[in-house]
């Protein structure tokens, strides 16, 4: 697995839905996205659908089905996450795998959707096979903050 091309994958990902979530009309939903990559090249593809829920999975299906034939896939989509007091919080979801993977990478930012703002930084879903050296660190996370934009966070 590179970890260069993963963290190009993933700050795509994020970027793209970073800038689609912050022009999103008010109670509008961001449709979900699948980035198929190729030859370093990104195709971004939305999956629309009569529900969110529906869109999730035909995004999800689209990543399964392209696997194989692609350089990796990233993938973005908007959430809500269960805080321990009971109470949800709105978070881009993020995901990307590349070849050498056998779990894909799960990444998500809070953010407040009005007016948007991205709150505090990246929290990952435990993956084993991305527990990281810290000279792998070194060029992970580096690449990743490239993509993240300093000026519109707040913690």
């Amino acid at each position: 697995m590179d970890a260069n091309v993963l963290a190009l994958y993933t700050g795509y990902a994020f970027a793209h839905a970073v800038q689609v979530q912050s022009v999103l009309e008010e109670n509008s939903l961001m449709v979900p996205f699948v980035v198929h990559w190729r030859n370093e090249m990104p195709t971004a593809v939305p999956y629309p659908a009569k529900t969110q829920e529906q869109a999730v999975a035909l995004a999800i299906q689209a990543r399964e089905d392209r696997a194989n034939s692609l350089d990796g896939w990233s993938s973005g989509r908007e959430g809500l996450l269960k805080q321990d007091d009971g109470t949800n919080r709105d978070v881009l979801l993020i995901e990307a795998w590349v070849p050498g993977l056998t779990e894909h990478l799960v990444l998500f930012h809070y953010y407040s959707p009005r007016p948007f703002v991205l709150v505090g930084g990246f929290a990952f879903k435990s993956n084993p096979q991305f527990k990281r050296s810290p000279e792998e660190n070194k060029v992970f996370f580096p690449s990743l903050q490239a993509w993240h934009f300093e000026p519109s966070v707040r913690s």
